[in-house]
Order: structure tokens, then C-alpha cells, then sequence
């Protein structure tokens, strides 16, 4: 069993803290360009996992399987069974600003603070994750810090800790509403109404729209990785376990 980092937004990880996301999509990077079956097996596997000899290299040969399986024994995320801890927007009390997390965590640990190690906000929802009274941080820590990126959250500060539960690969337009709404897209729907021109609507998106828009907000600029593209995507399922001690 293996713990590996995964990056999600305030609203994720609010869809994910109210039961309502399991999944999430990735783009397989690189990108797949073939579907074949080479005439030379080794040459095939190297290929496949990626030969850090050359220069570059992209997926390109199945062995003996479909090209989706043979691909997800190799997810970023790993295999079913492992976990992930949710890496987020956070800050550290005002009077650690000058510190890095590793730095934080020795001064606390030197304080006698057990792990978290230190007062912690996360920003999705504001919570606070110690059992002291906030006078008190505010009078022996100054406050709430400056906000941290979620690339600078190391894993002892995580509080959300996910269980793969499977991984495949599919194509992103593979996607049915039931699976948009277990990414934590509901869509929405709006009832008509009488505008300044005269009435309006009524109007629906449905989960899979609203998980488009939001796809293309964050990826539909990068070459090759847009909805209209179809690029094939890690999809990983998974549940919210108690945190790796």
C-alpha cells in the first residue's frame, strides 16, 4: 500500500467533506497517440512504462490486453487498496508566516504539540482543526497566517485521506450524469421568469454540462485536453477513510 498527494479546489474538496464526490478525472499525461500492438514485446514495455533513457516517450503499445487495462496498472494515483491525502489551500498561524512546513512542524513538535502540530485553517470551509479556545491562538500564535497554497501542504497537515477503491481509463466524454454527479456536479436549473424583454427560460444544465464547463475552465486551454478533444482521463474512485497515522 502505497500514499501519494492529490490536488482538489475549495469546492472539491466541499463536495468531497459532504459525501457527495467519490470520483475524480485526470488527464493521462502524456496523452496515448496509438492503439497497437508492436511486433517487438520488449521494446512494447518499455515503451508502455515509459524509458527514462530517451528523451521523450508516450504510451504506445498494449501487450496481450486492451489498451485501457494495460494503462491503468500504471496510474499515478496507484491501485485500489492505497491512499491518497488531499492537499488544499491552508494557513498556518500569523506568528509561523516565516517558516516552511517542515520548519513549522519541528518548532511545534519542540512546543509539545501533538500531531497536527499546529493550529491549521483550511480555506474550502474556514474549519479550524484545534480544540483550543481562538483567543488563545490569536494571543500565543497572532491569528490566522497568510494562505498557503495547496502545493505547500505537506502530508501532516492533510485532513482529508481517501481509499482508492478502482482506477481505470476511459475517454472524458465517456462520462454519464450519474458519474458527473459523483464528481459533485448536480447541474442546475432555472425556472422561467419575466425579463426586461419578456419571459425567460425556463432553462437546465444537466450534470454532465456542468462538469464540462467546469472541465474546460480548468483544462480547455491546454493543448489536446479539452471537452471537444475527448483526451482519455484516470478516473479513480474512491472513499473518505480516517486519516494514516
Amino acid at each position: 500500500m502505497t500514499e501519494r498527494p492529490i490536488f482538489f479546489n475549495g469546492d472539491m474538496v466541499r463536495a468531497i467533506l459532504a459525501g457527495q464526490k467519490t470520483v475524480t478525472r485526470r488527464p493521462v499525461n502524456p496523452q496515448p497517440i496509438e492503439c497497437i500492438v508492436p511486433e517487438d514485446i520488449r521494446t512494447a514495455r518499455r515503451v508502455l512504462v515509459g524509458d527514462t533513457s530517451k528523451t521523450s516517450w508516450s504510451w504506445r503499445g498494449v501487450i496481450h490486453e486492451p489498451f485501457p487495462s494495460a494503462l491503468a496498472r500504471h496510474s499515478p494515483a496507484g491501485r485500489a487498496g492505497d491512499l491518497l491525502y488531499v492537499r488544499e489551500t491552508w494557513r498556518a498561524p500569523a506568528g509561523l508566516d516565516s517558516k516552511s512546513p517542515k520548519a513549522i512542524a519541528d518548532a511545534c513538535l519542540d512546543a509539545n504539540w501533538e500531531k497536527p502540530w499546529c493550529p491549521i485553517w483550511y480555506a474550502a470551509d474556514d474549519h479550524y482543526n484545534r480544540a483550543v479556545s481562538l483567543a488563545d491562538v490569536e494571543r500565543e500564535w497572532g491569528g490566522k497566517g497568510k494562505v498557503r497554497p495547496s502545493a505547500h501542504m505537506p502530508k501532516w497537515a492533510a485532513r482529508i485521506w481517501l481509499r482508492v477503491t478502482s482506477v481505470r481509463v476511459e475517454r472524458l466524454q465517456g462520462i454519464t450524469n450519474k458519474q458527473a454527479m459523483a464528481e459533485g456536479f448536480e447541474g442546475w436549473y432555472a425556472p422561467a421568469y419575466v425579463g426586461l424583454y419578456g419571459p425567460v427560460g425556463p432553462d437546465a444544465v444537466e450534470p454532465v454540462e456542468d462538469y464540462r464547463e467546469d472541465w474546460d475552465d480548468i483544462y480547455g486551454k491546454q493543448d489536446g485536453l479539452s471537452w471537444k478533444a475527448n483526451p482519455w482521463v484516470w478516473v479513480f474512485e474512491f472513499e473518505r477513510v480516517e486519516a494514516a497515522t
